[in-house]
């Protein structure tokens, strides 16, 4: 059993959990949950399983992402990233993106061509005049 830890904010500590036991909302898990609308636990990038290690350590959609999480992190390798707290807080971050941004893509892809242009456009804006990157 994972212990919750001081220095981690429930939230935190929930979410370092999931990232710890493959149980965050990927293809991979949700396919094996029978969720409506998977049908694979194929990734984007034609990986065969969207895990969490995949999607943190190799996947080619999330490299611009990866890049920022690991110098935040101080560590490359996956087992000292789950490990420690103030990396664990960096993967977490960077996994907490992948979902908002998936959930609006999978919105995006019910929406009719104008709407779509709008809701990207306004991403896009939002975006930019943030200055962090998760």
């Amino acid at each position: 059993m994972i212990k919750m830890r001081d220095d981690l904010q429930k939230a935190e500590s929930t979410l370092a959990m999931y990232i710890r036991i493959e149980r965050i909302d990927l293809n991979a898990y949700l396919h094996s949950r029978n969720i409506s609308g998977m049908n694979s636990s194929q990734c984007n990038c034609e990986w065969s399983h969207q895990m969490t290690k995949h999607v943190l350590m190799h996947c080619l959609n999330w490299s611009h992402l990866r890049s920022r999480m690991l110098q935040d992190a101080d560590f490359s390798n996956y087992q000292i990233i789950i490990a420690i707290t103030k990396s664990l807080k960096a993967a977490a971050r960077m996994i907490r993106l992948i979902i908002k941004l998936s959930f609006h893509i999978y919105i995006l892809t019910w929406l009719d061509y104008s709407s779509q242009i709008f809701w990207l456009d306004l991403i896009t804006q939002v975006k930019s005049s943030d200055s962090t990157w998760y």
